[in-house]
């Protein structure tokens, strides 16, 4: 299972109501990327075999688009690393409505 579809379906575990779609390169070893959609947050994640996943978070209420087609700043190597920043993620988002 790439690494990709393994946060995808640990994802789905944890918030059954999130929009998830997935992309897959057609090389094993290539870019992969998710996208969640959950209330008015979106987080994208591209996965990168030298670096892991890469997470950005967007709120549909924000006033810039700043850095909206930019890398990802924040990077961690695992899955359950990736899974505990989105759920943070969430929570925080689900905090502010």
């Amino acid at each position: 299972m790439s690494p990709i579809n393994h946060l995808c379906q640990e994802l789905k575990a944890r918030f059954p109501s999130a929009e998830i779609e997935t992309r897959n390169s057609d090389c094993p070893d290539g870019f992969q990327f998710l996208n969640l959609w959950i209330d008015s947050l979106e987080v994208a994640v591209e996965w990168k075999p030298e670096h892991g996943f890469g997470i950005a978070a967007y709120n549909d209420d924000a006033a810039s688009i700043e850095g909206l087609f930019e890398s990802p700043r924040d990077w961690y190597k695992s899955v359950p690393c990736a899974l505990q920043r989105i759920t943070d993620l969430i929570t925080a988002a689900a905090g502010c409505h």
